[in-house]
């Protein structure tokens, strides 16, 4: 049977059909344009101007990229062959995919809960994510529907100084080197020579005066603790007190060389330790107001009870010091540790998973298991495994599917 639709009855139907189409197209988008309750954004106390207004998306706020980016001082770059927005602040670098749940921050991939966005020719990015990842804190208002963004100085970022030594046949290559080393190496302490052509530091740390007997110096390290200011430790090892021989003397001493780039002030530290004993760093979190810090505390070790199993059973059972935090979880175990050609495979139980942090804390959470085992002079990289698995992360943030080394 055919039925003669009016006019009128006609255009109701058109209607009605397009009203579906719509609502049909609006449930196929990514995400809801509609309907969005207001949420306003605020700017160390300033309101963030914005030609596009914020969207939230499965609780998380969008908002436009280069206008956050403008109150935030960064740079930003659009990568269109990518579909990619690349933020960069200070020495951090941030890139974002759209539509991609996955974004790098510097050299570690993060999973984000919900991804940057293209909205009426605008790239959104998640707010909380990218000014987190600069170092703002970021407060929702739930009174004023206003999240409240302020800013902060960027803390600096400890890293390692790269340096060589210079053995004995190098010193006359060197004009000037072989005498300055002889007029210091008699004070024990750490003595510094500048090349100001080249912008090569001379760094000696000398014994001072000893008897013979198996006295020997070595530099541990170098590192840049705070901008321009460089912290060297080495370690003089002393004989058994029957391996001394008092009729002749000694001057124990080790140089290395290294490029200034930037480093203006130079201190250290010389620790003694009879033959047989070594002083290891293990690396917990300090809580602050602004950072979760990873940072080291000094143990001393027998030789012989330096195996990646002890390191990790130690650091395990906590800092002594009240001012740092245990970060890996109570409960989590190792299952087993094994270490083959640089590579040590560390399997822990699956409550390492159970953390709970975000990616700040999930940093110090790595830091703490990688740097701690790298000191061993047998390992250069840890993998982290989980009931015998490779997992992409431990908590959501960080990932750690790859052998990780300390930069």
């Amino acid at each position: 049977m055919l039925y003669d639709l009016k006019p009128f009855q006609h255009k109701q139907l058109l209607s009605a059909c397009l009203t579906t189409m719509l609502i049909l197209i609006m449930l196929a988008l990514p995400f809801s344009v509609s309907a969005q309750p207001s949420v306003a954004i605020e700017i160390d106390g300033e309101p963030l101007a914005m030609d596009v207004a914020p969207v939230i998306e499965a609780g998380r706020v969008l908002v436009p990229v280069a206008p956050l980016m403008r109150a935030l001082g960064a740079e930003v770059q659009w990568q269109p062959e990518n579909r990619q927005v690349i933020i960069e602040h200070h020495s951090d670098r941030v890139v974002l995919t759209i539509d991609s749940a996955q974004a790098a921050f510097n050299d570690a991939l993060i999973q984000l809960q919900v991804p940057a966005r293209i909205l009426e020719g605008r790239t959104l990015v998640p707010l909380r994510f990218v000014s987190e990842t600069l170092q703002a804190n970021v407060r929702w208002d739930e009174v004023n529907r206003m999240v409240r963004v302020t800013t902060q100085e960027i803390p600096f970022q400890p890293r390692s100084i790269p340096f060589t030594v210079v053995n004995e046949s190098q010193l006359a290559e060197i004009p000037g080197l072989s005498a300055w080393v002889d007029s210091h190496r008699m004070t024990m302490g750490i003595h510094v020579e500048r090349d100001i052509d080249s912008g090569t530091v001379f760094l000696m740390a000398a014994g001072g005066e000893r008897s013979t007997g198996g006295y020997r110096m070595e530099v541990l390290s170098l590192r840049e603790e705070a901008a321009g200011e460089a912290v060297l430790e080495a370690e003089l090892e002393m004989p058994a007190p029957e391996d001394m021989v008092t009729q002749a003397l000694t001057y124990p001493a080790q140089l290395i060389r290294f490029d200034a780039d930037g480093i203006t002030d130079i201190t250290g530290t010389i620790r003694e330790l009879r033959r047989g004993t070594r002083e290891v760093t293990l690396y917990f979190m300090r809580v602050t107001d602004t950072a979760f810090l990873t940072e080291g505390e000094s143990r001393l070790f027998q030789t012989k009870d330096l195996t990646p199993d002890d390191l990790l059973a130690v650091l395990l059972a906590g800092p002594e010091s009240a001012d740092l935090t245990r970060v890996i979880p109570r409960n989590a175990k190792v299952l087993n540790i094994s270490v083959s050609d640089g590579l040590a495979n560390v399997n822990f139980s699956r409550e390492i998973t159970q953390a709970n942090v975000g990616a700040e804390a999930e940093g110090v959470l790595v830091n703490s298991i990688v740097w701690t085992l790298v000191q061993l002079p047998e390992i250069d990289a840890v993998q982290i495994l989980v009931e015998g698995e490779i997992v992409e992360t431990l908590a959501g943030h960080i990932t750690v599917n790859e052998p990780l080394s300390r930069q």
